[in-house]
């Protein structure tokens, strides 16, 4: 049941619906329904009830090579009649002598938007598009039409690009729609269409990100129950995911932007502090991938002998995107940008220190990347803070100063390292306290330029010279391009 307040958006993977039927939809008591509910329709979009209810549509590009036409139409009316009011034949052909795939998907999102509007005309809807992996033949509008999609230019003849594009893409593309959910809110994703792929990859998608955003989330699917009577029947699943974020999947070595490296080694070592500074005084502008990957790729026209007037063979092909070949670049940005929106509005006094207080909301409003283990140590350090005898009220000391706390071996990589993960990064050569009105600030702070070798130490040499650049520098500093890498 809804809670009240609580905001609901369903994502749906579609298949390619020309061949869709009308079929009765069953919502019934014993499938998690109330009462005897059926609604006749060919999508289970007109099922989701109310109007208020948000809808991500998720297909493939591929859904332009329709399989439906009977000769004089297509078996779907909505297809049939978006076909025609789009006037789809004559834009393709336009869009061929373009090659602009951008050009292509403004069709492909327009066409999905006008069926299922067909069924939902009052819902909101957006579409993501996604490239399809392979073969495809159709009809389009009685023109026989062959796409060889998602093809790696360069990379051989039938080279396709891998699945890890695709979770790239889905990961940040419904990032970008649902980041803005508060906690506690529901994401339903609707199963009962779509290719066997892409509606696994968006389940696995999903449950990282409603993990990641602390939101609620249902699987349904609309099972074929009677196929002789085009009946579907409602099930409804919730998954078995563990309510924290499993920052430490995340393989760090695969991250080439050391700002984003920085912060998942913090967050992955329970250090607070950091990530201040990674979020505050990093000046970075986010990639968007998606626009990028459209920019890419190109439609092309195959000059073959298969070519005639009735026929339209072509094929999607992109040049490699180093970014997207491994999908633990793009959770790291997504995590980067989901990190620093949380942190953003914290902000340091006229001598860069931060509070305690705020210390603990940041704690607090990430706790779904830390084990309890993992709070009560950070919780653990900051008492120890505001435990510090030797420091009067106006005063700013040293950590080590404050508490009268021995110096550990710098030279000792291993222990270094232990300390910062035992102290939350909280070590007492290299932050400074100070005390104002019965409050506690903290700040890092080398008053010995050899304890900037700590940073380099736990981090390593670039990512923990960032860090030691952030710490000292005025201002914000120049932290990466806003241009994914490109695989030669």
């Amino acid at each position: 049941m809804q809670q009240q307040n609580q905001k609901v958006i369903y994502i749906s993977t579609w298949g390619e619906p020309s061949n869709w039927d009308e079929a009765s939809y069953v919502k019934d008591s014993k499938s998690g329904g109330s009462g005897n509910n059926e609604i006749r329709s060919f999508t289970s979009l007109s099922t989701y009830g109310d109007l208020d209810k948000k809808i991500i549509l998720i297909a493939q590009d591929s859904i332009l090579v329709p399989q439906g036409w009977d000769g004089n139409k297509y078996k779907n009316k909505a297809v049939d009649g978006c076909m025609r009011k789009l006037n789809i034949n004559d834009q393709f052909k336009k869009i061929l002598s373009s090659q602009s795939y951008e050009e292509y998907l403004n069709v492909v999102e327009k066409y999905v938007l006008c069926v299922a509007q067909e069924a939902v005309k009052e819902k909101e809807i957006e579409v993501i598009v996604t490239p399809a992996i392979g073969k495809f033949s159709g009809k389009l509008m009685g023109t026989k039409v062959i796409c060889e999609c998602g093809l790696l230019n360069n990379k051989g003849a039938g080279e396709y690009i891998p699945l890890s594009y695709i979770e790239s893409l889905l990961a940040y593309s419904i990032y970008k729609k649902i980041k803005d959910l508060k906690e506690g809110d529901r994401v339903i994703l609707d199963i009962t269409y779509g290719i066997n792929y892409l509606a696994s990859l968006t389940l696995e998608v999903v449950k990282e990100l409603t993990s990641l955003l602390n939101l609620e989330m249902r699987i349904i699917d609309y099972i074929p129950t009677d196929r002789s009577k085009n009946i579907y029947t409602y099930k409804e699943f919730t998954p078995l995911s563990n309510k924290k974020f499993d920052v430490t999947k995340i393989r760090v070595d695969n991250i080439v932007k050391k700002h984003v490296k920085a912060l998942i080694l913090s967050l992955q070592m329970g250090a607070i502090l950091p990530i201040l500074y990674i979020c505050k005084k990093c000046d970075w502008k986010e990639i968007r991938y998606d626009e990028f990957f459209r920019r890419q790729a190109k439609i092309k026209e195959n000059s073959n002998s298969q070519n005639t007037s009735s026929v339209i063979n072509f094929s999607v092909e992109v040049n490699p995107i180093k970014d997207l070949e491994d999908s633990h670049i793009i959770w790291g940005d997504i995590i980067y940008d989901y990190v620093c929106k949380k942190v953003m509005n914290i902000k340091e006094d006229q001598d860069s220190f931060y509070s305690l207080d705020d210390i603990r909301s940041i704690v607090n409003s990430l706790s779904n990347f830390f084990s309890e283990t993992t709070i009560t140590i950070i919780e653990n350090e900051l008492e120890e803070i505001e435990s510090s005898k030797y420091i009067k009220d106006g005063e700013e000391k040293m950590y080590d100063e404050a508490r009268l706390k021995r110096k550990f071996n710098l030279s000792n990589k291993n222990e270094i390292r232990r300390h910062f993960i035992a102290h939350a990064g909280f070590l007492y050569r290299i932050v400074r306290i100070k005390k104002e009105k019965e409050k506690f600030f903290v700040k890092y702070y080398f008053d010995e330029k050899d304890y900037q070798q700590i940073f380099t130490n736990v981090y390593g040499s670039d990512v923990g010279q960032l860090l030691v650049d952030l710490i000292n520098g005025n201002g914000q500093t120049k932290c990466g391009t806003n241009s994914p890498s490109q695989s030669t």
